[in-house]
């Protein structure tokens, strides 16, 4: 069997599960180190397996950039006009995110306050640009992360929307052309930096603040979010031309893909000559091929968990610093820390499952309500989840 173009819009469950992979390889690369820094505070042993959060990053823009074209894209052109795309990322990211950062905020002013000022501070623009999703850039010392560390890959994607944004603008034909080109270029000027002045272009070599900002959105790592667009391109071509093919164990190839380099990958030093040939494979895999008819318990379970993984990417480590702090203040901290892995991955993903639930979609609904006009149902549903 084969897909149709209306199925093409569906949502895809094999890259929802892939989606949820991606956060889980981030959580699990973090609470490695939150682990190991509880151990040092309670002066006991810890050992947990090192994961590749940069991996799940990689899924994640390549993802990102699939989608984008993949609920843009009607028959005959683009079906979004700039300014509603806007508007529904928007209301997507910016309220979880600025949720996540505020909390972290307002924890650290209460530990100052309880630590009579040993908590970190930060400055009113590395407030203000963490709110922005803009990159923040310290003389001294250089780029630094915004205050919800996770956050950079926000800085990305924000950018990534804006340019996408422009191409929507053009005729669907020349928008794609639009995007080839600006990154091409933004990646090639950032190599081009780097070959010729290398650190003198840096902040603390006295090189302007702009370019050290305009590096940012420089690196290769932009063409990631162009490889997920190309996928979007090929896959609505071959389904409407040939129809996809169907692939039944999407899902369990790229876990064991995901793992198998989790496992080995590392070993050679998270080297990026595994790891992206990995996650293009995985988010390919599920991009070119078409969902099988029915679906089953794990798979309904996984796209459930996959609608929470932005939840889950903002939100781990506050679980994990909560979770930390009442392992050192109660009976827990007589129980072996080997634990303390398992507990927090499961607090996290049943705090991401109850965010996405009580907080993500209502507001999302009440924002749509109230900047109107009133989207089409079938936006609604792929703003709501992607």
């Amino acid at each position: 069997m084969t897909e149709n173009v209306p199925e093409a819009r569906a949502t895809i469950a094999s890259l929802q599960a892939v989606r949820f992979f991606a956060a889980l390889l981030v959580a699990l690369d973090h609470v490695r180190l939150d682990g190991s820094e509880l151990a040092a505070k309670l002066g006991l042993p810890f050992a947990f397996p090192i994961f590749s959060g940069r991996l799940g990053v990689e899924i994640f823009f390549l993802i990102s950039g699939f989608i984008m074209v993949h609920i843009t894209t009607g028959e005959n052109g683009w079906r979004t006009r700039p300014g509603r795309f806007l508007r529904e990322r928007a209301i997507r990211i910016v309220p979880g995110y600025w949720l996540a950062t505020l909390t972290v905020v307002l924890i650290v002013a209460a530990a100052r306050l309880h630590a009579a000022g040993e908590a970190p501070s930060w400055s009113a623009i590395r407030l203000l640009t963490s709110f922005l999703f803009l990159p923040h850039i310290d003389p001294p010392f250089g780029l630094r992360v915004p205050i919800l560390n996770q956050g950079w890959t926000l800085n990305y994607e924000m950018f990534f929307y804006l340019l996408f944004a422009v191409a929507l603008a053009f005729p669907r034909r020349r928008g794609l052309i639009f995007l080839v080109t600006a990154f091409v270029a933004l990646a090639a000027c950032g190599q081009l930096i780097s070959w010729t002045v290398g650190d003198a272009a840096a902040p603390s070599a006295g090189a302007p603040l702009v370019l050290a900002v305009l590096r940012f959105w420089m690196e290769p790592i932009i063409l990631l979010f162009l490889a997920g667009a190309v996928f979007g391109v090929v896959r609505q071509h071959v389904s409407a031309k040939w129809g996809l093919p169907r692939c039944r164990h999407a899902i369990p190839i790229s876990f064991l893909l995901i793992a198998l380099y989790s496992c080995f990958g590392i070993a050679f030093g998270d080297a990026g000559a595994l790891r992206l040939p990995v996650a293009i494979i995985v988010v390919g895999l599920c991009c070119m091929t078409a969902e099988p008819p029915e679906a089953g318990f794990s798979r309904a379970a996984l796209v459930r968990a996959g609608d929470a993984s932005y939840s889950l990417y903002l939100f781990h480590s506050h679980v994990f610093l909560l979770l930390a702090a009442i392992w050192r203040r109660t009976a827990l901290s007589q129980v072996s820390l080997e634990v303390f892995p398992f507990l927090a991955l499961a607090a996290a993903v049943c705090v991401s499952l109850a965010m996405h639930r009580l907080f993500e979609k209502p507001v999302s609904k009440l924002l749509r309500r109230l900047t109107g006009p009133r989207p089409r149902p079938d936006e609604v549903q792929f703003a709501a989840r992607w």
